[in-house]
């Protein structure tokens, strides 16, 4: 299943709009996805699982807040 957006992100245009949004409006960063967009993959790949049974290595940096959406989902 291919993820939404992709061929947006690809363009110049995306990127420089995207850093002067963020500079200006103080934003949280997710690069390209957020938890909203990865939840249905997410939950498809861990299957009948309990959320906290499931380890989660984020390599992430910056402001993301990712992590902290997965920890209210359930995650540990």
């Amino acid at each position: 299943k291919k993820c939404p957006g992709f061929n947006l992100i690809s363009t110049p245009w995306y990127w420089n709009s995207r850093y002067q949004r963020d500079i200006q409006t103080n934003a949280t960063f997710d690069w390209i996805y957020g938890w909203k967009d990865l939840k249905c993959v997410t939950l498809e790949a861990i299957g009948n699982v309990k959320f906290d049974q499931v380890k989660v290595l984020n390599l992430g940096c910056g402001n993301s807040i990712i992590c902290e959406d997965m920890y209210d989902e359930g995650f540990t």
